[in-house]
């Protein structure tokens, strides 16, 4: 909820606003399970040799795959324009890693900018950002970091820790660059647009099936205007169809009018973290042999069962899952 702030002229009288509470919609997208088959003997093993061996191996990959996409969503999610189109949530150059205190400066002058609220910050960045930062004399010169909260503990850990207003993480799941989908070939407007219009069709590329994310950018020949894909998207036949875009269509354009992929973004991003949110939930219990259970925070469904002809019992793990930014203004896909 925002509501902007009125002027009392002198004599005048005061006018109520409506108080309008925005909702989005968080979809769960993904599915993700992890199926492994058990002999009679392997069944014999003792609750904790069994947790060790089997569930805990699949919890983690599991777990893994979460991430992974948590991430994705996340760093596309803020690879666009901000709520009002006024400019984007992108500081510095375009598949650049940040390395120096300027990089993230930068960055926090573009969500001010937007007028994001900077109340509680985290960094999310690359092993190579990360291994940048850490021979910055400001995150581990004393001259620069006496006063500050568990300072010492966090360099002989060699971890970052909270500076500049942001809590810093490095995470593993961090590749070199946000992966958009494979652009590759000579792609055409699949059809004319016209200004207004929030969907394109796009043909032209030389792998004729995968997904292009959400987050990924392109403009159009004779429009300066870079419009964000606001949703991933599957290819069919080297083609995309009703492709959503932010923001609306801003000039006419011709059936097979060129379209170009921008660069990749590094993925380093800073954000209040209550702009991105999401939900990890367990489906229903599927038969007597199956049942919920919370899992280092993770809720799963967990499932068995058993052959009566081999003697063999699957044993299933699975959980949906959805991510999604709600402020786009709150973040910065920052770059170097």
């Amino acid at each position: 909820t925002s509501l902007d702030g009125k002027e009392l002229v002198s004599g005048g009288t005061t006018t109520a606003s409506n108080i309008t509470e925005n909702v989005v919609d968080v979809i769960i997208e993904k599915h993700f399970d992890d199926r492994v088959s058990l002999t009679a003997k392997e069944l014999t093993l003792d609750v904790r040799s069994f947790m060790e061996q089997v569930a805990a191996p699949v919890i983690s990959g599991i777990v893994n795959k979460i991430e992974n996409y948590a991430y994705d969503k996340l760093v596309g999610g803020f690879i666009r324009n901000t709520e009002d189109e006024t400019s984007a949530n992108i500081s510095g150059t375009r598949g650049n890693d940040p390395s120096t205190i300027a990089h993230i400066v930068a960055g926090r002058q573009v969500i001010k900018e937007n007028k994001g609220n900077m109340s509680q910050m985290a960094g999310v960045i690359t092993p190579t950002t990360e291994n940048s930062f850490l021979q910055l004399a400001q995150f581990t010169n004393n001259d620069y970091t006496s006063g500050l909260a568990n300072r010492g503990e966090n360099i002989a850990n060699g971890a970052i820790g909270k500076l500049y207003g942001i809590d810093w993480f490095c995470s593993p799941d961090a590749g070199s660059a946000f992966e958009q989908g494979d652009v590759t070939g000579t792609p055409l407007l699949n059809g004319a647009v016209v200004a207004g219009d929030t969907t394109v069709d796009i043909d032209g590329f030389t792998v004729a099936t995968g997904t292009i994310k959400e987050g990924s950018q392109f403009v159009i020949t004779g429009d300066t205007t870079v419009y964000t894909i606001t949703k991933d998207v599957a290819k069919s036949g080297s083609a995309l169809a009703d492709v959503p875009i932010s923001p609306a269509i801003q000039a006419n354009a011709a059936d097979n009018t060129a379209v170009t992929f921008q660069t990749e973004c590094t993925q380093n991003v800073i954000y209040n973290p209550a702009a991105f949110t999401g939900a990890i939930v367990a489906p229903p219990a599927a038969s007597t042999q199956s049942s919920t259970a919370t899992i280092n925070g993770i809720s799963m469904r967990v499932t068995a069962d058993t052959s009566v002809s081999t003697l063999s019992t699957d044993w299933v793990w699975d959980t949906f899952v959805g991510f999604k930014v709600v402020k786009s203004d709150h973040g910065v896909v920052m770059q170097g």
